[in-house]
């Protein structure tokens, strides 16, 4: 008979698979909305800007359905790395339109550099120690995500404001989801921050495709 923190985290892993399911779907549309929105906008910042934003988004949706989804076991094991490493690429891709778009002066090419540099450091040492040290990647998550802030004044002076409500909004969803992840004795926890993660994915949707893409 399987004994109850196993079977609640077997139900937090279906209910987990499920909502990153629906985001999965979901960014499949997007991505759809977003590549229309970068060619009919007709310059190749905005074709691919939405092309990496919305590639990242779908992988990262689709890495955590199928990781979630899986037995555990070491193909399990694979997939958790990849899931991992996916979130410093979503990352980097939630960035590239802002920049790209609006930003293309020496200093956004800079911070556009160090994100991505950022992302590929991470997915090196996530290859190596994944499992470990999760409460350092918590916080290079957030610190990464965190990072526009130091684009904000050129940010403030081309994105309109409820553009800017909207970023704002979904990277404190994303944050405050944290408090679910790291709650690991609450009952769907990671269920829950699944939740976090597909309100600040949509909010940053609609501000990329609305306020950035389509200007």
């Amino acid at each position: 008979m399987m004994d109850r923190p196993s079977l609640m985290k077997r139900r937090d892993e279906r209910a987990s698979a499920y909502t990153h399911g629906i985001g999965m779907v979901c960014s499949l549309g997007a991505l759809a909305l977003l590549v229309e929105a970068g060619i009919s906008h007709g310059t190749v910042w905005h074709i691919v800007s939405a092309g990496v934003y919305g590639l990242t988004l779908v992988m990262m949706f689709a890495i955590s359905t199928i990781m979630h989804s899986t037995p555990e076991g070491e193909r399990k094991a694979w997939l958790t790395m990849a899931d991992h490493m996916s979130i410093y690429v979503f990352i980097g891709g939630n960035y590239t339109p802002f920049l790209l778009v609006y930003m293309r002066n020496e200093f956004g090419w800079k911070l556009l550099g160090a994100i991505w540099g950022t992302a590929i450091a991470g997915i090196i040492v996530k290859r190596y120690y994944t499992g470990r040290y999760m409460w350092i990647s918590t916080i290079g998550y957030l610190a990464m995500g965190w990072l526009i802030v130091a684009a904000w004044p050129e940010l403030s002076a081309v994105l309109s404001p409820a553009g800017l409500v909207l970023l704002v909004c979904g990277g404190i969803s994303y944050s405050a989801g944290i408090v679910f992840f790291v709650w690991e004795k609450l009952p769907y926890h990671h269920a829950i921050w699944h939740l976090f993660v597909l309100a600040g994915a949509g909010l940053h949707f609609v501000c990329i495709y609305r306020y950035v893409l389509l200007g």
